[in-house]
């Protein structure tokens, strides 16, 4: 993913997409990968970019895959309930 987006970012100067991007804390190596990309993403400051992180304390991938599924489309699509 790194790689792609480092390529990626050679030719572009921007990236229209919406990304909701979600971990929890006890799968600590997703925790890290998705600070990474946040990290990533704040230094390229791509115009057309709105995303988001949001960590689920005490979730597991598997359990907070779920909540992540809800709350993404939510913030995706702007829906409060």
């Amino acid at each position: 993913m790194y790689r792609l987006e480092k390529t990626y970012a050679s030719d572009h100067k921007d990236l229209s997409a919406i990304v909701y991007i979600a971990a929890g804390t006890l799968d600590v190596k997703c925790l890290d990968h998705a600070r990474r990309f946040e990290e990533l993403m704040k230094k390229r400051q791509y115009p057309g970019l709105r995303y988001t992180l949001e960590i689920f304390e005490d979730e597991s991938h598997p359990s907070g895959a779920f909540i992540g599924y809800v709350k993404g489309y939510r913030w995706i699509y702007g829906q409060t309930q």
